[in-house]
């Protein structure tokens, strides 16, 4: 073969291979602009939940205690807490002098304990100028997080301060020449008797959860009247306080009140076309103020007016629940669980409803969707569990699916 003869045979090889790249890359390009729009989408586990808005009415045994006396309230314990009966749970300080004396034997008795733990300063480590320097530092450090509205370092500072005021009253002041401990544990003896004489204390005879919410529906609204309420009376059902947190309060004025919430109920009206959907016994979800609460179905009946009275009894829910008597709720139909499927993906072939995979090869490949526990209108969901235990050929976790099936066709190079 001559050289000219080798050249041409090479320049004919190269121009091939140039055809082919050119080729394959306008091919690419051609599918790059075909499949411009085409959005997928990486199948995951979801849940399905289809709800119905109700209103729903709190019914529970309750008990409310009222005031003996009149003057400020005072709780010793917090809200939502539980306690057994005949705890003192509240008490009426009758009269700012008492309010007073009270501060002043609190005081004392700190000091006292200062003491008694050997955390005195030295004189000759704090003088009294220093003190009052430290002592007005932390005034305005207080001040200053007011201002910024740093709440939360208020606490920590007053308790600083407090604690410097403590430690000038041991060293120079008032205190340093009040006696001996006898003759100030006395004085604190004599403070607190003056306290009591007129300082009420207010106990409960009933155990449970304390709630500072009263609405005088307590008598009314409690577990004997199940079966016996009807639609006009759940209807009248407000939302009320009658309790008056923080202020003063006169002789028979509501102060607190103690709930039972080891079993409590809510209670529906529904229509009969609602009613159908529910029987008695059976268990149901009910989310409330974003709250999801489990319980059952206690009973489900007709009341003289045509409507249907359902009561939902449960022992869950957050003490939070308890503060309002009456709840716009979602009660829960449907909770499905499993591979979820965007609705916008399904397409029928030939009959049969599925979706279009991303093949490895990227291919759009059409599979059937089986295994089918419930859809609506945005999404379908399949049975995770029965698809892999009984290895179902259908739609599977991790799958790219074509959320715009209308765009493509079965056998179509996506990528």
């Amino acid at each position: 073969m001559t050289r000219k003869k080798r050249r041409v045979k090479r320049k004919i090889s190269n121009y091939i291979i140039f055809v082919g790249i050119f080729s394959y890359i306008i091919y690419n390009l051609v599918i790059s602009i075909m499949n411009t729009g085409i959005q997928t989408y990486t199948v995951k586990k979801g849940q399905l939940i289809e709800s119905m808005p109700q209103r729903g009415v709190l019914l529970r045994d309750e008990q409310v205690f009222y005031s003996n006396a009149q003057g400020v309230p005072k709780y010793l314990f917090k809200e939502g807490e539980r306690m057994g009966s005949n705890k003192n749970v509240c008490e009426i300080q009758i009269s700012l002098a008492d309010r007073k004396l009270k501060e002043e034997a609190d005081t004392i008795q700190r000091r006292i304990d200062i003491i008694e733990t050997g955390m005195v300063y030295s004189p000759n480590v704090l003088a009294p100028e220093k003190l009052d320097r430290m002592i007005d530092v932390k005034r305005h450090e207080i001040k200053n997080s007011f201002m910024d509205e740093n709440i939360l370092l208020i606490p920590r500072l007053k308790k600083e301060m407090m604690y410097l005021m403590d430690q000038k009253s041991i060293l120079y002041g008032s205190f340093s020449n009040s006696g001996d401990k006898s003759s100030i544990t006395s004085k604190i003896s004599a403070i607190r008797n003056k306290m009591e004489s007129s300082t009420k204390f207010i106990k409960n005879t009933f155990p449970g959860e304390l709630c500072l919410s009263a609405d005088g529906y307590e008598d009314m609204l409690k577990s004997d009247q199940l079966g016996k309420l009807d639609s006009q009376i759940l209807s009248g059902i407000q939302n009320r306080n009658r309790i008056s947190k923080g202020k003063d309060v006169n002789v028979g004025d509501p102060v607190f009140k103690i709930i039972n919430n080891h079993y409590w109920y809510m209670v529906f009206t529904l229509e009969s076309k609602e009613a159908k959907l529910f029987k008695k016994g059976k268990g149901l979800y009910v989310n409330v103020d974003d709250d999801m609460i489990y319980g059952v179905i206690k009973g489900l009946y007709k009341d003289k007016y045509g409507k249907y009275i359902m009561e939902f009894k449960t022992n869950a829910g957050s003490a939070a629940v308890h503060y309002e008597r009456a709840h716009d709720v979602e009660i829960v139909l449907k909770n499905l669980n499993g591979i979820k499927i965007p609705q916008k993906a399904v397409v029928e072939k030939k009959g049969k409803k599925g979706v279009y995979v991303v093949s490895e090869t990227g291919v759009a490949t059409f599979k059937e969707l089986n295994c089918v526990l419930g859809e609506n209108g945005e999404y379908v969901i399949l049975d995770y569990k029965k698809i892999t235990r009984d290895k179902v050929k259908t739609v599977n976790l991790y799958d790219e699916i074509i959320l715009n099936p209308k765009k493509v066709k079965e056998g179509r190079k996506i990528r």
